[in-house]
């Protein structure tokens, strides 16, 4: 469905052939640096560690980033002493983030609770968006932006996408309406999946413990 929505689009019939594929002909290709500005995050100043305790100041890790979100089960926090020395390296919950080393490629939004927090200097920020965010951020998990991420990896290297090349990914860009739309569409599905998934864990649960009730003795099968 990403595939069909980020590339033939909703009811077109004319199309047109670009550097990246056949895409409606109303569409633009832009640069995301057309769209969006990319800053670095931060790691922290030498000597100094991250700490459990909630400092009121959270670190996003790659290590928290899952696809489309963060993991915040455990987030480690800046020491409130060195807090000044990279506050100017925060991601919003209006920016996305990318990681650019080790694992390249995540692609997510921070959730309110961790609005402003610091930035691993592993991942980026994508901010100043023109455009529908979500649209974005299906765009940047397509399989199309995946295959250029993949191709950037360097064999006997540690992996590192560099923001120049980030700035230079092709984004197809609908009208905003049309962005509004695809965005709606796809975030639809996430949630059927995301209950699909919380269900199936629930069945497995259960089975889990009827088998372990059969397989002690504790419910007893009696045939006829």
């Amino acid at each position: 469905m990403m595939q069909q929505l980020l590339t033939r689009g909703i009811g077109h019939a004319e199309f047109k052939d670009t550097e990246i594929g056949q895409i409606p002909k109303a569409w633009e290709v832009l640069e995301l640096k057309d769209i969006a500005d990319i800053k670095g995050g931060k790691r922290l100043p030498k000597g100094y560690n991250l700490v459990n305790e909630d400092s009121g100041f959270p670190y996003i890790r790659v290590a928290d980033m899952s696809k489309g979100s963060i993991d915040d089960s455990y987030i480690k926090y800046v020491p409130v002493e060195i807090e000044p020395m990279i506050k100017n390296y925060k991601i919003s919950k209006d920016d996305l983030f990318i990681s650019v080393a080790g694992t390249l490629g995540i692609v997510g939004s921070a959730p309110e609770k961790l609005d402003n927090a610091n930035l691993t200097e592993n991942a980026n920020k994508i901010c100043n968006i023109k455009c529908d965010r979500n649209y974005l951020l299906y765009y940047l998990q397509s399989q199309y932006i995946q295959n250029v991420i993949s191709n950037e990896r360097t064999v006997g290297a540690q992996p590192k996408l560099a923001i120049a090349r980030i700035q230079k990914f092709l984004i197809c860009q609908p009208e905003t309406d049309e962005q509004h739309r695809i965005a709606k569409i796809l975030s639809t599905i996430d949630d059927r999946i995301e209950l699909y998934e919380k269900e199936k864990e629930n069945y497995t649960q259960m089975k889990k413990g009827l088998m372990e009730q059969l397989l002690t003795g504790k419910i007893r099968i009696c045939y006829t």
